[in-house]
């Protein structure tokens, strides 16, 4: 009891010292899987407002870079022709096509137009294409185009903010005004070439070449404005700018008309139209491809197969590229054109799933491993614990066997030698009981000390011999040995059977052990008509040589047959046993069949009783 509750506290301090420390950290990495992951959901949103805001700051960046370049365009560009650079000599430079007309328009702008404010709403209006005739292709658009530029023109002509200095009464108050744009000198002759009109174009660009050939006005020239509305259903974007030229008495009272037009200064509309199409998804979408990570996705509100494969996508981030532009709009079309960019957050998921795969799997190994730890150890100490107590009983067994024939050689010494008996045959009865226990003592004493001899030492080399020839010889033996005066022994042999690997020991011990073994547990009743002896038979089995030993006992437990050849097993209840032995006499068989290559097995008798059969390897 003291040992098993030892066991007991054994199992429960390693399962506090190992499985509980493991059970805490496996918890506390789980925890943190988890908090990753939650960390990493909870970053999305911020991630996918960062991919926004660096989306809609690139696109603003090519359009800022596409309307510096427009900014920088001369303003005598916008017009059919234009002077070459200055030359020297009298003559004025010939004339080239404008680059809105001869070179291909920059991407993203569909036309230039120009217009003059300061002739009214009604002022003729021009457009430009550029080289590439593709928009001319589409008629509708060129006339849509034709119609959203005039009513550009007239909305600007009703918005004008007239300046002091533009009306004929005002000249002497231009000097002290400060245009709202910048001052730039244009030659005069370009400006004059460039605000000719068809009637009267070829007499002044003639006359500009004797009137202006070196001169240079100042004009104020303001930022492009960039607006966004819709026109007859179609979304626009609309760029315009003021050319200003202040009145200029200086160029009045001339000879040349195409000069002197400018003394009462120029109001001067310029301007480009957008590709909404391209500003709106092909530029997007050109920069999301260079700005997004593989996790996030461009939707564009043109784009039908964008929103497709989504499922994955669960958080999305608005853009709205109107008011992200800072195109002027009115409050219900800023919100045209809203964009978002979609995060996935199933890649998320699945490396969680994989994580929790892996962790669960190495979970489950280490589980496994700490219960076969303690399944191992359980058997160990089981298996120290059962040894301990079959060498407690053997040493109990020891003890009583050696005590029971010195006191039986003690009574009948001492009873000879006090003279009890004095009739011959009791005396000599006396003496074969000495004897008798005499040889119990010394077979014990030899089975202890075989044990040892081979548990510690390399055992004897087998050698071919005549089984039958062997047992007759330890048939003597066997007989002294008995316990009656009636033989319980009846021997089978079988003739012409082959040699077998033996040696005289081993067969002496296997033979002697099985035989006692017998006579313990399945003693033949001399008083029943109908009783068995033990039987010893040799015979050949599937080519093989075997002995056996067999009683008609109670036979032996299946669940026990599988320790019976273990040292100081005994079969039954230590507690009520009233066999004598040591648990030794089985397991010194199958040490001595092991050591010359014999197989011992245990087989129930047929009516009863138990076969032990010992298989020898033949010569």
């Amino acid at each position: 009891m003291v040992q098993l509750r030892t066991r007991n506290v054994a199992l429960a301090l390693y399962g506090v010292l190992l499985v509980l420390p493991t059970a805490v950290l496996g918890g506390l990495q789980w925890y943190d899987i988890v908090q990753a992951h939650q960390a990493a959901k909870a970053a999305v949103p911020q991630k996918a407002d960062d991919a926004a805001r660096r989306l809609q700051e690139m696109v603003a960046e090519r359009l800022r870079r596409l309307v510096e370049a427009e900014d920088d365009r001369p303003v005598t560009h916008y017009a059919p022709n234009v002077l070459q650079p200055a030359a020297p000599g009298p003559d004025l430079p010939p004339l080239l096509p404008s680059p809105l007309r001869s070179e291909p328009p920059p991407q993203g702008v569909l036309a230039w137009f120009v217009f003059d404010q300061l002739d009214g709403a009604t002022a003729p209006t021009d457009l430009f294409f550029g080289s590439s005739r593709a928009v001319l292709r589409d008629g509708p658009r060129v006339a849509w185009l034709d119609r959203f530029v005039s009513r550009v023109a007239a909305r600007a002509h009703d918005e004008r903010d007239p300046t002091p200095f533009l009306s004929p009464t005002s000249w002497k108050t231009y000097g002290d005004w400060a245009g709202p744009g910048d001052e730039t000198l244009v030659p005069l002759a370009a400006l004059a070439v460039a605000h000719a009109r068809d009637t009267d174009y070829d007499a002044c660009v003639d006359r500009a070449a004797a009137a202006a050939r070196d001169r240079s006005v100042s004009v104020n020239v303001t930022p492009f404005e960039l607006r966004f509305q819709h026109f007859e259903d179609r979304p626009a974007v609309v760029a315009t700018r003021r050319v200003i030229l202040r009145p200029d008495p200086v160029l009045s009272g001339g000879a040349d008309a195409c000069i002197e037009q400018f003394s009462h200064g120029m109001d001067l509309i310029q301007g480009f139209v957008l590709d909404p199409e391209w500003l709106f998804d092909e530029l997007p979408a050109q920069v999301a491809r260079s700005v997004l990570d593989p996790t996030q996705r461009f939707v564009s509100p043109t784009c039908e197969d964008c929103c497709r494969g989504l499922m994955d996508f669960h958080y999305h981030s608005e853009i709205r590229l109107v008011e992200a532009l800072d195109l002027e709009a009115g409050e219900q079309e800023k919100d045209f054109a809203l964009m978002k960019v979609a995060v996935d957050t199933g890649h998320l998921e699945r490396s969680f799933r994989s994580q929790a795969w892996r962790y669960f799997g190495m979970a489950g190994m280490l589980t496994l491993s700490l219960a076969t730890g303690l399944l191992l150890l359980l058997r160990s100490v089981n298996k120290d614990l059962e040894q301990a107590r079959r060498t407690e009983n053997f040493v109990a067994a020891v003890t009583h066997e050696l005590r029971t024939p010195l006191s039986a050689i003690k009574l009948h010494g001492e009873m000879l030698v006090d003279g009890w008996a004095r009739d011959e045959d009791k005396r000599r009865e006396y003496y074969r009981r000495i004897v008798r226990e005499t040889s119990r003592l010394s077979t014990l004493v030899e089975r202890v000390l075989e044990k040892s001899r081979l548990s510690s030492s390399e055992p004897q080399r087998p050698t071919a011999m005549d089984l039958n020839d062997r047992v007759l010889r330890l048939k003597p033996h066997l007989d002294d040995c008995a316990t009656t005066q009636e033989s319980d022994l009846a021997f089978e042999l079988a003739d012409g059977l082959p040699e077998v690997m033996l040696t005289n020991d081993a067969l002496g011990s296997i033979l002697v052990n099985l035989v006692e073994n017998a006579r313990k547990y399945a003693p033949v009743d001399e008083t029943s008509p109908d009783a068995e002896p033990i039987l010893v038979r040799t015979a050949a089995r599937r080519g093989k040589v075997v002995l056996e030993v067999s009683d008609r006992g109670p036979g032996i437990r299946g669940d026990e047959k599988e320790h019976v050849f273990e040292a100081f097993y005994r079969v039954g209840n230590e507690e009520t046993r009233t066999t004598q032995g040591t648990g030794l006499g089985l397991h010194l068989v199958a040490i001595h069949a092991e050591a010359i290559g014999a197989r011992v097995r245990i087989e129930d008798r047929p009516g009863g009783g138990t076969t032990f059969r010992v298989t020898f390897a033949t010569a």
